[in-house]
């Protein structure tokens, strides 16, 4: 079985159809972070894949922000899926949850539902067989962890919820561990653990106390922790490979210099790692995002679920076939299209009726056409013909109107042009001529102030090559150098 990764950073943005972006990953489960989706914007395409069964996790507070997702192959259908770490998504659906909770009792009722309200968890639960023929639950725990700079005052709110996110996290994952179950987590962790996993780190004592590596130190079993009962798989197998990293700042091209740090992991229980894991790579060359996929293979086989959860897209109400596209009543196709819902028509001298059948295939809707049209003498039309015109009912002297008519708007638009082209253009608004760069002598780039500050919105100029290492001399330069407010 293969499991993969990836911060998609907008599934929206994707400029490949999800079915050829799966085929191109190549993975028996796809866990997605950062999907910047509400329930509101999930069309069909992102919410129905052929040949897989998805599960969504989408931010309350926030509209486009934050979201998760599992997609898994039918041949490795889950057994159970759950919204979130603590189970507040879970009250109607409680038996088909995966339970174990851990001791969350440090925390208010109004914690737990901040810390759930974002998006940020999915959890999927699968029967296994393992190579002696045994039959085991494994648990796929998705994770987009919060983002917080600890050096910013703005950002100390945001610390304390990330850490209490992250203890979250590792009580629950700790708890299913317990009852049985193996385990892994996975997605962006939004932390580099060791200097190794980081393109420019500080001293290493100082680098070591940030509360998000100290959080992962608990968490993970190292030579300074022997305790901890999970695994970082890619280490487990590449201890020693730099430059491996997974994330990387776009606006400043920081890809081009693989200046970057890894913060996405597939963490797995240490018996799992050991006994099931063949390998965890990090796939640099797959674009779409400023992250890359990170993927684990398996040698143990997954038994696929009869059913699917009802967390599964499949099973939300405007996916299940209750309402009937606007384009049946209009197409005269008499088959359906090959992978798509099926409708059946059935049709004679007096009567037409139409069936659509759900997603899950348990029943059927049958819509029928008002008879009495017939009788009245009701011609139905194609919705193009509301939109045709006669040509012969143009005459020619509305055609010479609307010549003059084209010719007066078009020079009015020119008129305006010119006007708008010569303001851009006028005195100060002129771009300013750029310097050369102090390093490499080549002309500079102009960058605006967006941060809140005393300088917000002003221009300044920086080498215009991607930002990179110190040391290399074919990347960005230290030139800086404000735009003068004259």
């Amino acid at each position: 079985m293969k499991i993969l990764t990836w911060n998609i950073n907008g599934i929206r943005a994707s400029k490949v159809p999800l079915p050829q972006l799966f085929e191109t990953l190549d993975a028996d489960i796809i866990c997605i972070q950062e999907t910047k989706i509400t329930r509101d914007m999930l069309d069909e395409a992102t919410a129905i894949v052929e040949g897989f069964n998805a599960y969504f996790s989408f931010c309350k507070t926030r509209s486009g922000y934050s979201g998760v997702a599992t997609y898994v192959k039918n041949s490795c259908t889950p057994t159970k899926a759950e919204e979130g770490l603590t189970g507040v998504h879970e009250a109607d659906k409680a038996e088909h949850s995966i339970g174990f909770h851990g001791d969350y009792s440090l925390y208010t009722e109004d914690e737990i539902r901040s810390l759930d309200n974002e998006g940020r968890c999915i959890m999927t639960q699968h029967k296994m067989l393992s190579d002696d023929g045994e039959e085991i639950r494994l648990t796929v725990i998705n994770v987009y962890c919060p983002m917080a700079v600890l050096d910013d005052p703005d950002s100390v709110e945001r610390m304390a919820f990330k850490l209490k996110f992250y203890d979250l996290l590792q009580k629950r994952a700790e708890a299913i561990l317990q009852s049985g179950s193996h385990v892994i987590i996975l997605g962006d962790v939004n932390a580099s653990h060791r200097p190794i996993d980081h393109c420019d780190p500080c001293d290493e004592k100082e680098f070591n106390q940030h509360p998000s590596r100290k959080w992962l130190n608990n968490l993970l079993r190292t030579p300074t922790n022997s305790n901890g009962l999970f695994v970082d798989s890619f280490r487990h197998f590449h201890p020693d490979q730099r430059e491996a990293y997974t994330c990387w700042q776009t606006l400043t091209g920081a890809r081009a210099t693989n200046y970057g740090t890894r913060i996405d992991y597939i963490i797995g229980d240490t018996r799992l790692v050991e006994d099931s894991f063949s390998d965890c790579v990090i796939l640099p060359d797959v674009r779409g995002s400023d992250h890359c996929p990170v993927k684990a293979v398996l040698h143990w086989e997954c038994i696929p679920a009869k059913k699917y959860p009802p967390l599964c897209s499949k099973y939300l109400p405007e996916f299940v076939g209750k309402q009937q596209k606007l384009s049946s009543y209009f197409s005269k196709g008499s088959g359906p299209k090959s992978g798509s819902d099926t409708s059946s028509q059935e049709s004679n001298d007096s009567t037409k009726s139409y069936t659509a059948s759900k997603r899950s295939g348990d029943s059927t809707v049958e819509v029928k056409p008002n008879k009495k049209l017939k009788s009245v003498g009701f011609k139905q039309g194609s919705i193009q013909s509301f939109f045709k015109q006669n040509r012969t009912q143009v005459t020619s002297n509305s055609a010479v109107a609307l010549l003059q008519t084209v010719a007066a708007e078009s020079g009015k638009r020119q008129s305006d042009c010119v006007t708008t082209w010569k303001s851009i253009f006028k005195g100060p608004k002129a771009p300013p001529t750029a310097p050369l760069c102090s390093g490499h002598k080549e002309a500079c780039l102009l960058r605006t102030v967006k941060k809140d500050s005393l300088n917000k919105g002003r221009d300044f100029w920086v080498c215009n090559r991607p930002e990179g290492h110190k040391s290399n001399k074919e990347a960005r330069c230290e030139h800086f150098e404000w735009v003068s407010k004259k």
